[in-house]
């Protein structure tokens, strides 16, 4: 202002000129300077558009500045970076999402992992696209915690020789993340687990009901065996045959108590010996034989006795 009013008084006066180019040189060095600086700050915010325009505005004021030329440069690049970088979000997002759905769930957290990579490099501008994608990675942590729950809650029934409660733990898993392998490997132990268990426990069980005479303590045995492994074709089928003997034998008893107090040995001692053949070892046995046939041969003696008396 002052330099203009002095070229008022002397238009010509070189010194006064001079000191104009220079404050005007000045001014637009200021200018280009703070310019540059917006464009700066807009880039890293990725304001790309006023980033340019601020470029552009330099670049009319002195075309070859060399720091502008470089910044539209970088600004291509930051565009193209960030328009790579969007495209690898979306992509890792809808397969993290495709694969979450289809039970996948490993993969689904491995590549949301890659996505929260990505949008720490370059935060999504849209708040609520943003917001989709951290509640679904969320979500995936979240069953994942529950998974391994789940995991070492099977492990331990394992461990325990509960087998049928940790083989339901994996079946509810699995039918969720059908193609978790750490849970299929885990079903495949615990069937081979139990069919050895189960192995083990049919010779247990059979050498402890070959071992037993009394037919109630046999059912007792094998119907505590049904209990502990419910469905299992040989247990259920050894169940009904000692309850078939049991209940014959009791009946044929029966039937030779009642002979017995009729006062018919030979018919009690005949069921007794029918008893014999059905279930040998069947306790005291071999006393009730013996019992019945000397009580049979002594009614035979006696009944001999009275013949002879009644024909003298």
């Amino acid at each position: 202002q002052k330099v203009e009013e002095a070229l008022e008084l002397d238009p010509g006066n070189a010194a006064v000129l001079a000191l104009k180019a220079e404050i005007e040189q000045a001014d637009l060095e200021y200018k280009i300077a703070r310019t540059l600086g917006q464009a700066e700050a807009h880039l890293a915010a990725a304001a790309f558009s006023e980033a340019r325009g601020a470029i552009e505005y330099v670049l009319r004021l002195e075309p070859e500045n060399p720091r502008a030329q470089s910044l539209a440069a970088e600004i291509g690049r930051a565009e193209q970076e960030l328009a790579r970088n969007r495209q690898e979000k979306a992509q890792l997002y809808e397969a993290a999402l495709e694969a979450y759905q289809a039970g996948e769930i490993g993969l689904a957290h491995d590549k949301l992992d890659r996505l929260m990579a990505a949008e720490n490099r370059a935060p999504e501008p849209d708040g609520e696209l943003r917001s989709r994608r951290q509640a679904l990675y969320e979500q995936v942590r979240t069953e994942l915690e529950a998974i391994r729950a789940s995991y070492a809650e099977a492990r331990g029934l394992l461990a325990a020789r509960h087998f049928g409660q940790a083989l339901a733990i994996c079946d509810t898993l699995l039918a969720r993340y059908p193609t978790h392998s750490l849970i299929r490997a885990l079903k495949l132990e615990i069937e081979e687990r139990g069919r050895l268990d189960l192995s083990e426990r049919i010779a247990v069980v059979s050498r402890q009901v070959e071992a037993e005479p009394d037919l109630g303590r046999r059912f007792a045995i094998l119907d505590d065996a049904v209990r502990q492994y419910p469905g299992e074709a040989y247990f259920e089928r050894a169940l009904q045959l000692v309850r078939e003997k049991r209940d014959l034998v009791a009946s044929m008893a029966a039937r030779a108590e009642e002979f017995e107090q009729r006062g018919l040995y030979q018919e009690a001692l005949a069921e007794w010996e029918a008893i014999g053949s059905v279930h040998p070892q069947y306790p005291d046995l071999s006393f009730e034989v013996a019992r019945l046939t000397h009580m049979r041969d002594e009614q035979a003696r006696q009944e001999a006795r009275r013949r002879a008396v009644s024909r003298w």
